[in-house]
C-alpha cells in the first residue's frame, strides 16, 4: 500500500517541531546541529520563515554572513513570492554586510509582495536613514500611518526622525499621538518626557512620564537617563544620582554626548567631582572630532 503524503498542516506542524529543536541547539551554541534541524524544518515546509530565520541566525552567530545571504537567496529561488524571505534577505544584507542598496531592494520587494509587512517598512526606513535619506524615511512612515492610524510604532519612529531634525513640536505631537493609542507605552512616554525637558517644559509632567517609561523599560539606559534628568531639574538630587549610577558602568559604550554633558553638569553641581571629571572625559572621547560615532540617547 503506497504511503500517504502528509498534508500541508501536518508538514507545518513537523516543521515547527524541528525549528524548536534547532532553537534548543542554537542556545547551546551547537551550530552544526542547529543548522541541520533548521534545514530539516525548511525541507518539511519550504515556506517556513522561522526555518530560514534559524539558518540565518546560525550563520550570523558564527559571523558567516555570506552563507546567511546565500541561504536566503536559495530559499527565495524555491519560493519567489514569499515576502518574509525577502525581509530576511534585506535584514541579512543590512546587518551582515552593510549593503544598503541591496537591503533596500530586498525590503522594497517585501513590501511589494505584502504591503502590510510592518517589519519590512520599519527596516526600510532605517536603511534610508543610513543612506542619508531621512526625509524619505519620514515620508514612508507618515504615508503608512495614513492607512494604518493605530500602528503605534510608526508614530514613535516618525517622532524620532522629527527629533533628529530638532523639530521638537512635531516630535512631541507624534509621541503624544502614540500615547493616545497606547497610554502607558514606555518608549513613547520616555520620548515625550525627553522632549519636554529639552524644551524647558513642565518638569512634573515630564517626571511622571519618565517614571512610566522606567517602570516599563527597567533595563534600558535611556529610561534611567531621562528620569535622572527629570529628577535633577526638579531638584531631587539623590534620586537623580541613583538613576545615573544604575548605568554608570556601561555609559562609555552607550550614552550620547548630550547625556554625558548633562550628567557632568549634574555631578559637578552635586559636588561629585570625580564622577564629573570622568563624564567630561568620556564626552570628549565621543565628540565627532574624535571619530567616535554617537548613539541615540
Amino acid at each position: 500500500m503506497p504511503s500517504r503524503t502528509p498534508s500541508h498542516a501536518e508538514s507545518a506542524t513537523e516543521s515547527c517541531s524541528l525549528y524548536s529543536d534547532g532553537q534548543h541547539q542554537l542556545v547551546q551554541k551547537h551550530y552544526t546541529e542547529a543548522e541541520k534541524f533548521y534545514q530539516q524544518a525548511l525541507d518539511k515546509d519550504p515556506s517556513s520563515a522561522d526555518g530560514l530565520s534559524g539558518v540565518i541566525n546560525t550563520y550570523f552567530a558564527q559571523k558567516q554572513f555570506d552563507k546567511a545571504i546565500a541561504a536566503a537567496n536559495a530559499q527565495i529561488a524555491k519560493s519567489p513570492n514569499n515576502s518574509n524571505f525577502y525581509d530576511l534577505l534585506g535584514t541579512a544584507l543590512f546587518n551582515g554586510k552593510k549593503d544598503l542598496p541591496g537591503a533596500e531592494a530586498a525590503l522594497r520587494k517585501t513590501i511589494e509582495l505584502d504591503k502590510s509587512n510592518v517589519d519590512a517598512l520599519e527596516k526600510l526606513g532605517k536603511v534610508q536613514v543610513q543612506e542619508g535619506s531621512a526625509d524619505q524615511a519620514l515620508a514612508l512612515y507618515l504615508q503608512f500611518i495614513k492607512g494604518n492610524p493605530r500602528e503605534v510604532t510608526f508614530y514613535i519612529l516618525s517622532g524620532e526622525l522629527y527629533e533628529a531634525k530638532k523639530d521638537w513640536n512635531q516630535a512631541k505631537a507624534m509621541y503624544q499621538q502614540a500615547l493616545s493609542i497606547s497610554p502607558d507605552h514606555p518608549l513613547a512616554s520616555n520620548n515625550v518626557a525627553y522632549v519636554i525637558l529639552e524644551q524647558g517644559g513642565n518638569v512634573d509632567v515630564a517626571m511622571g512620564m519618565a517614571q512610566t517609561a522606567r517602570r516599563g523599560m527597567p533595563d534600558l539606559s535611556a529610561a534611567a537617563d531621562t528620569l535622572g534628568w527629570a529628577y535633577y531639574q526638579k531638584g531631587i538630587y539623590q534620586s537623580a544620582i541613583k538613576q545615573f549610577q544604575n548605568d554608570f558602568t556601561t555609559e562609555f559604550l552607550i550614552s550620547p554626548i548630550s547625556s554625558l554633558v548633562r550628567k557632568a553638569r549634574f555631578w559637578h553641581a552635586s559636588q561629585q567631582r570625580e564622577h564629573s571629571a570622568e563624564y567630561r572625559k568620556k564626552a570628549r572621547i565621543q565628540s565627532p572630532t574624535s571619530g567616535r560615532s554617537q548613539t541615540k540617547r
